[in-house]
């Protein structure tokens, strides 16, 4: 082997040892996505009425306090590590100044750890800019201020500690258009529990509990967020859609199943298809259906369904890129056989879901322990001042949407 080569293998070998080739990066792709309310897969917005992608941005449309985006399949892992994340943003037009925007850092539920847990309720370390131009990190302000908020990139940078036990952390303000640095704040924060768990974007995240009559809070719109490190980690089991979930029952051989989708563009599929397994293990087209404008679900109806056994299934959605590509998205499941040979049969009942419990995994584990037959929904499902948001009762798509949600 030429010694170049060895030499170019050996370095290479040494970057992936110390971690710096493997850093995980995010980074959004709003451009690809069409208009519409549903940010996408990889984020969780609060509340989601209150947010849309607009022109490749993500837009905040209505006013108030602690509006904010969950990053859902990136996090803080609790290695003592640098990252650094960064999102350029701007004013909404027409919007009030009296307000902020920037990130939360750090959102961890310390019961149950699940970053899910977080979504709602969850408080992290805030830091950004207020809409009169000054930068933030926690409780300390800048001193000077931006002449302007109306486009620019936050950047927000975490170094771990080189003696003692506090991080370094900064929060910077460029000039979008040219990285020109127009502003920066300095803090520090103890190492631990403070910098682990989700990472958000928002409006007015600083803002306490919003008085009735008081004033308008500022709206701004948000895009290029990334988020990279070698804090970072990956977590691609917690996206969550195109195809958020699928409620069946099965009754004399015919098959009634719903799937639930999220408020999408006009310019996306507008149909579902069922597929199922047959006996040698293919994939099978069984139907399509169309989604419902309003309720965003797809009902297929199947007939003369082999129900004397377990058969699985999956529900597809073609996904299409504002640039033209397409993409099979799946929702996969199984649709048990009927038990009418038992001579008893399991039934697990539900009833008064709150958000408080939000993702309830503790009920999903049990209930999977009991492995029921029949999953029986007696009412109080939905609440839909889910966080603390609020009701819509009228127009009635925003009202639907605040059902949705």
């Amino acid at each position: 082997m030429p010694t170049m080569s060895r030499n170019y293998l050996l370095f290479v070998l040494s970057l992936l040892l110390s971690g710096r080739i493997l850093a995980v990066e995010f980074a959004s792709e709003l451009e690809k996505v069409h208009d519409r309310v549903w940010l996408g897969e990889d984020y969780w917005a609060n509340p989601m009425e209150d947010w849309m992608v607009r022109d490749g941005r993500m837009v905040c449309v209505r006013s108030g306090t602690n509006r904010n985006i969950h990053l859902l399949t990136y996090g803080l892992g609790e290695k003592t590590a640098h990252f650094t994340t960064s999102v350029r943003l701007g004013l909404e037009k027409g919007s009030p100044k009296n307000g902020s925007a920037g990130f939360s850092i750090g959102i961890l539920d310390q019961e149950t750890r699940d970053p899910r847990a977080s979504l709602l309720f969850g408080k992290g370390l805030v830091a950004g800019v207020k809409a009169n131009g000054k930068l933030f990190i926690g409780k300390k302000l800048a001193e000077d201020a931006l002449t302007s908020v109306e486009d620019l990139t936050l950047r927000f940078e975490a170094r771990p500690p080189k003696r003692g036990d506090n991080y370094i952390l900064r929060i910077i303000a460029l000039e979008a258009a040219t990285d020109k640095e127009l502003s920066r704040l300095s803090s520090q924060v103890a190492n631990g529990e403070t910098l682990v768990g989700n990472v958000a974007i928002g409006c007015n995240m600083d803002s306490g509990p919003k008085v009735k009559g008081g004033p308008k809070l500022a709206r701004f719109w948000f895009s290029d967020w990334k988020l990279s490190g070698d804090k970072v980690e990956a977590r691609p089991e917690l996206a969550f859609g195109p195809i958020l979930y699928a409620m069946h029952t099965l009754s004399r051989g015919t098959l009634n199943l719903t799937a639930q989708m999220p408020p999408l563009g006009e310019k996306e599929a507008k149909k579902l298809r069922l597929d199922a397994k047959d006996k040698r293990g293919n994939w099978r087209k069984i139907s399509e259906t169309p989604i419902d404008s309003l309720s965003r679900t797809a009902t297929f109806q199947v007939r003369e369904w082999d129900h004397k056994r377990d058969i699985p299934y999956r529900v597809v959605f073609e996904q299409r890129s504002r640039k033209g590509a397409k993409k099979e998205k799946y929702y996969e499941g199984v649709i048990r056989k009927d038990p009418v040979n038992k001579r008893e049969i399991v039934v697990a009942g539900f009833t008064g879901n709150k958000d408080t419990a939000f993702p309830n995994s503790t009920l999903v584990k049990n209930v999977t322990i009991v492995n029921p037959d029949v999953l029986f929904f007696s009412g109080d499902q939905i609440y839909e001042d889910v966080g603390g948001y609020g009701i819509h009762r009228n127009p009635v798509d925003l009202a639907v949407l605040n059902y949705l949600r």
